[in-house]
């Protein structure tokens, strides 16, 4: 894949999960093929009822908010240490 950054153009690996759920390439091609994305940014946003797919790109701070969310859900909190998250699921 390539892309844009701020010292530019540059190809970026993303490696395959152990499975089609786990696997970044699988959802990177699904999210590209669904939102019909064919070049141009890669986070747009989606909105209405219809989850229509802008040409837009998001902005940092959109990006970071959301993926705090997702982290959230998956219940990674930030506050604590990568130890102590160890100790609680190992504990759960």
């Amino acid at each position: 894949m390539t892309l844009r950054g701020k010292t530019g153009w540059r190809e970026v690996e993303i490696g395959r999960g152990s499975s089609n759920a786990t696997c970044p390439v699988v959802a990177l091609q699904s999210w590209l093929r669904l939102a019909r994305i064919a070049h141009g940014p890669l986070f747009r946003r989606v909105t209405g009822q219809d989850r229509s797919v802008g040409a837009e790109r998001l902005n940092d701070q959109e990006v970071a908010r959301l993926v705090k969310r997702a982290a959230l859900a998956a219940g990674v909190r930030g506050d604590m240490s990568e130890g102590d998250r160890t100790l609680r699921r190992s504990a759960a």
